[in-house]
């Protein structure tokens, strides 16, 4: 809202929508309309005196220059662009260039288009193709015959950008210091210090990506790196593929990942029409105390934080792998309990008469033997597909066949079976496995259901993993047998909450003969809310019986509220087995900070916490701390997490950087908000990062009007833009900073100075217009010195100059009113 001081003035709306319409920077389109209109400009002036900027007014035409402007394609809203207008005979019309049409998604070989010499598209060229310029709301009206676009697809994959060459880093670290109390009578208490960092970085040159993800690790002083890979890729849109160089994670679908030194060269769904997405799985577990979870793949830790004692959710964790998670949470009293969360693959169906390929071939990381990789996909007909794959090593050979078929509504089943070979020096081992599954999201029912039964034939079926990594995922005398894991996820009708089952069975081969042994995890899950109080409830199974069939089992109720208590401040109470945990938490109005108190107690008094701690989430990243006390000892953590972009634009601190980024600058304006993100503002130089883009989609951002400053203003607030994958794409948004000042003008001849009449600034393209009553609207002054001239015709006595000072802005006066004499 514009506030008017210390009078309103009664041309102001007159006033503001002129000079809307002619303060706008200088570009082009389709013609303006041609119809005349008289007027007898000796009632607006005085005089038979009139001047160009007047008649195109007086004609609805845009002055000539480059504009920015709203586009519309086929009733379509499209983009807002800067266009050349140019005056050909009094007409002023759009000039439309093949750079635009190519950006609309117009195939210029289908639709013989014509062009000037200057390059302005020659209107009666094409009958076919319409273009209607409205003056009143600076819009461009496109109307273009489908059978001369590209598809949205192919238009995108058009218009992709690969964006600019820059480093890019993202960071997160983690420390805490320990003092764990003896246990005993006279044992001292110990002290203990563990950090964790890791950094996800890229270099981009050209269509070219380099991309590293390292961690350092350090528990009790001994610190420790690892580089989990380091690999460059670049995007092949014409093969619809992707080739990676270096240490890589293979990306099949049809084999479980594995790292290798090497190259591949694979399909990649984001150059593909957009039915194929990738899924990411909810990482989640129970923590029975304040505890420190680590998430691992093929052994390696890629992710370490620090949860409550209750069910927690983990965020933000980058799979480096199509790898299972597995997640082992390390409580306070010594012990850990470990699962595994499924990797899912994405959807085995594809098109008919479509393939997809993986083709990869190197050095296995783990053991430096040399190793190729082969599969395939591909769509018999519509709802059938059949895959294959083989990787060979001298010492190993396995061969993968499945198909897949879609039920409808019901889902999509698959069924594969696998035979493997593996040599070792003391013996040589053959065998078979079979694995079917069942997925489906049946939105009538707002239901989901994963199944996954894997059933191995004999002892002697090795994966490719358990042959270079023996040890680790198995033992020679304790083998997978068969796995049974499903989940189920169901919404139930209105807000009466939502139902999930959770259930693995394993049975693993032993030592002892056919004997064997179970490992039996059941989790039921139930959420809901009345009113603003939300509650749930968990119950949580776990069995395991040995090959001697002697059991331990092990159960847990978890039921949790959660209810305001002030304006964003809230109480949470939980209840796990025998204990309880009550945590009171409050958050910042502008949602940038959370602070939270936190008790835990059991029962027999055995275990008792209190932590208190804070976030916050700016601009530039997150920091938080803690400092807690328990029964056993006492504990300081504290952690940040951010990102940067370096560029020839400069140094840009974010939040976090996303694999496909846009860096958007708006100069020299500080704290513009964007509505795709909650924390990027505009920095000291005007610079911002927004994350998220998809590639080769339409990504539109847009400024925050809401959130704007008072002495700022935009011509248009959004942008658009087509990543290429892993691409940081550099958008410049035109700014109006300054000063708004309403003139009331006056000459020292009392003459008056005509409607119409053109204000401009030296070296500034921007013009203004003077309302009937000799009123003037500016905008974008700075602080100062102001000199300006005003000019109705082109003799020397049509034109006069004003020299005034524009003082500091006044607290909540947006729209300054000032007197000024033209001289």
């Amino acid at each position: 809202m514009r506030t008017l001081k210390p009078a309103h003035s009664p041309f102001l709306p007159l006033c503001a929508v002129l000079t809307f319409m002619t303060s706008l920077p200088t570009s082009a389109a389709p013609p303006a309309p041609n119809k005349k209109i008289t007027y007898n400009l000796n009632l607006l002036s005085g005089s038979d005196e009139y001047n160009n900027e007047l008649l195109y007014a007086l004609q609805a035409q845009q002055l000539p220059g480059t504009h920015q402007i709203e586009i519309t394609l086929n009733g379509t809203p499209e983009s807002s662009e800067e266009i050349e207008f140019v005056d050909h005979a009094g007409i002023v019309s759009p000039c439309l260039t093949p750079k635009n049409f190519k950006s609309w998604g117009v195939n210029l070989k289908t639709t013989e288009l014509a062009f000037t010499p200057e390059g302005c598209w020659i209107t009666d060229s094409n009958t076919e193709v319409q273009a209607n310029y409205i003056y009143d709301t600076l819009t461009l009206q496109m109307l273009i015959p489908k059978g001369f676009m590209f598809s949205a697809f192919d238009k995108n994959m058009q218009n992709a950008d690969p964006g600019i060459n820059a480093i890019y880093t993202n960071y997160r670290f983690d420390a805490s210091h320990n003092r764990r109390l003896g246990t005993s009578a006279g044992q001292g208490s110990t002290l203990s210090s563990n950090y964790f960092m890791s950094l996800n970085s890229g270099l981009n040159i050209g269509d070219w990506r380099l991309r590293n993800t390292s961690y350092l690790r350090s528990a009790n002083g001994e610190w420790k790196s690892q580089s989990a890979y380091t690999y460059a890729y670049t995007n092949l849109p014409a093969l619809a593929s992707r080739l990676s160089l270096g240490q890589i994670n293979t990306s099949s679908t049809v084999f479980e990942g594995h790292r290798l030194y090497g190259a591949e060269l694979s399909t990649d769904t984001s150059l593909l029409p957009p039915q194929y997405k990738s899924y990411t799985p909810v990482l989640s577990g129970l923590a029975k105390t304040n505890a420190r979870v680590t998430v691992a793949q093929q052994g390696q830790v890629i992710y370490e934080t620090y949860v409550n004692a209750g069910v927690f959710e983990l965020k933000g964790v980058d799979s480096v792998s199509s790898s299972n998670f597995v997640i082992t949470v390390h409580e306070q009293d010594g012990s850990s309990q470990e699962f595994i969360v499924l990797n899912t693959r994405s959807s085995r169906v594809i098109s008919a008469g479509h393939w997809r390929y993986g083709l990869a071939a190197g050095y296995l990381d783990s053991n430096d033997e040399p190793m190729m990789q082969l599969s395939l996909q591909y769509g018999v007909f519509n709802g059938l597909s059949a895959y294959a794959g083989t990787q060979y090593l001298q010492d190993y050979h396995a061969i993968l066949f499945g198909q897949a078929v879609t039920l409808g509504p019901w889902g999509e089943a698959w069924m594969e079976t696998t035979s493997s070979r593996s040599v070792s020096p003391r013996s040589t081992h053959s065998g078979q496995q079979a694995r079917v599954g069942y997925n489906n999201n049946l939105d009538v029912l707002n239901t989901s259901i994963n199944l996954t039964y894997e059933q191995r034939m004999s002892k002697d079926y090795r994966s490719l993993n358990q042959h270079t990594h023996s040890g680790y995922y198995t033992f020679e005398s304790h083998r997978l047998k068969d796995r049974l894991q499903a989940q189920v996820f169901h919404r139930l009708p209105g807000r009466l909450g939502t139902f999930s089952v959770h259930q693995s069975v394993e049975h693993h081969w032993t030592g002892l003969g056919n004997k064997t042994t179970q490992h039996h995890t059941s989790s039921l899950s139930f959420g809901s809310s009345i009113g603003k109080l939300s509650y749930s409830m968990t119950y949580t199974h776990n069995l395991a019986q040995s090959a001697k069939r002697v059991k331990s089992t092990d159960e847990s109720w978890l039921v949790s509220l959660s209810m305001p208590l002030f304006e964003r401040t809230r109480l949470s109470a939980s209840r796990l087995n025998d204990s309880s945990t009550l945590t009171l938490s409050h958050q910042s109005t502008d949602r940038t900070s959370n602070l939270y108190l936190s008790s835990t107690h059991y029962d027999d008094g055995s275990y008792r916490s209190t932590e208190a701690g804070a976030d916050y989430f700016g601009r530039y990243g997150d920091v938080r701390a803690a400092i807690g006390q328990s029964t056993y000892g006492d504990s300081i953590r504290y952690g940040a997490t951010g990102g940067m972009i370096v560029s020839h634009h400069g140094f840009v601190l974010a939040d976090r950087v996303s694999e496909s980024a846009m860096l958007v600058s708006v100069k020299d304006v500080e704290n513009i908000a964007f509505t795709n993100s909650n924390t990027a503002r505009t920095n000291g130089k005007g610079y911002a990062v927004i994350n998220g883009l998809s590639p080769y989609n339409k990504n539109t951002v847009t400024v925050d009007t809401d959130k704007m400053p008072a002495d700022v203003d935009f011509p248009s607030t959004k942008i658009t833009a087509v990543p290429t994958r892993g691409a940081i794409i550099y958008k410049n948004i035109n700014a109006i900073s300054g000063a708004q000042v309403l003139f009331n003008l006056s000459t020292r001849d009392q003459r008056k100075i005509p409607y119409a009449a053109v204000a401009y600034i030296d070296d500034v393209r921007t013009q203004y217009m003077v309302d009937d009553g000799q009123t003037l609207y500016m905008d974008g002054l700075k602080k100062g010195d102001l000199n300006f001239t005003v000019r109705w015709g082109e003799g020397h006595d049509q034109q006069c100059e004003v020299k005034t000072n524009i003082p500091a802005r006044e607290k909540d006066v947006d729209v300054q009113i000032m007197n000024a004499s033209c001289i």
